[in-house]
This record gives structure tokens, C-alpha cells and sequence, in this order.
């Protein structure tokens, strides 16, 4: 249930870039919930995130689409640095799409970790399988989970190692980006 309630931090420090994002308003109603933030460090500090300015809005809506599930709507109003447009969309929609990833994997799979293990199977350190785990929900969970079901050829995946966009899970992530002009209604 959306309604249920619960505790969030007020700022939050994303590594990497160093972007400092503050809640600036939230409600709630049997509709739904909604929170607004913003980026309280704008500039170069944030690099590559080159914004003078950035507020989001997101939603969490009873899906109309599947009994008990929500839809989220996440709105983003930027202000990039001259010719930095199509970089900070880009890394918007590499940001927002993992976060949306990783919820997801938190609600449908909570608790859920992912072995940190040797390389193609081998042990270390006689019987041991593992070195440790993270959670599944974040995002290096979701690489070496994507890695652990990557059934590409090594030669592939060494490739692929140079396109860091290409990370993580994949998959029918049910993301859609959109980009128009505009503001976000605070209202």
C-alpha cells in the first residue's frame, strides 16, 4: 500500500558525481504520494552533472494496470550549462533508470543479495565459493547479477566492458523517457 507511511532522509550525497539532493516537500493521500526535491549543489562540483539548476518530482500512484502494484512518475526540471544538454539528459536517464531498477528489485525481492565469487567458478582459498554478498537492489548488485546471467562469450564481455552504459540489469525494464520542454507544476 502506498499509504503506509515511513521515514526518509532529507539529504542525500549520490557518489558519483558528488550531487547533493535535498527533499523539499512530500504528501500523501489515499491517491497516492508525491516528493519533491532538488539539487542543493549545482555547478561544478557535481561534474559531469552540469546544471545550474535540477528539481524532481515523483510520483507513486496505484497502477491502473495491475491489481497491488504502483506506477511511478518521475518528473525532472534541469537548467544544464551551455552545450551540456544532451550529456545531462543522457546521465539523467542513466541515474533515474537505476534508481527505478533498484526499487524495484527491493520491493519484489526483499532482503536479496548477490555472491561476490572467484572468477568462472574457480575456489579460493581451498573450499571457499565466495569472498561476500550485496544487496541485489543496488547498483553493483545488479551488475554482478547481469554478469553472473551473462551467457556472452568472454571476448563479448571484455567488450563490453568499455561501454559503462550497458551495465547492470537488462531486460523489459518498463522505463519510458520522455523529454519535453516545460516546468513541473509545484502545485
Amino acid at each position: 500500500s502506498i499509504n503506509k507511511g515511513g521515514t526518509a532522509r532529507k539529504r542525500l550525497l549520490r557518489i558519483p558525481p558528488l550531487l547533493i539532493e535535498s527533499v523539499t516537500n512530500s504528501s500523501s493521500s489515499s491517491q497516492g504520494a508525491e516528493v519533491f526535491y532538488q539539487i542543493s549543489n549545482p555547478g561544478w562540483m557535481a561534474f559531469p552533472f552540469l546544471v545550474h539548476s535540477h528539481l524532481g518530482r515523483v510520483k507513486f500512484m496505484p497502477s491502473l494496470k495491475q491489481k497491488g502494484a504502483v506506477d511511478i512518475v518521475w518528473e525532472v526540471e534541469i537548467r544544464p550549462y551551455s552545450l551540456m544538454g544532451p550529456a545531462v539528459e543522457k546521465l539523467t536517464e542513466m541515474v533515474v533508470s537505476t534508481m527505478l531498477q533498484n526499487h524495484a528489485i527491493h520491493w519484489s525481492e526483499p532482503g536479496a543479495r548477490v555472491a561476490v565469487k572467484a572468477p568462472r567458478g574457480k575456489k579460493i582459498a581451498g573450499n571457499l565459493e565466495r569472498f561476500w554478498s550485496v544487496p541485489k537492489e543496488s547498483w553493483l548488485g545488479g551488475v554482478l547479477d547481469a554478469h553472473l546471467l551473462d551467457k556472452r562469450s568472454t571476448w563479448q564481455q571484455t567488450l563490453a566492458m568499455f561501454q559503462p552504459w550497458t551495465w547492470g540489469r537488462s531486460g523489459d525494464e518498463m522505463v519510458l523517457f520522455e523529454w519535453e520542454n516545460g516546468e513541473i507544476d509545484i502545485k
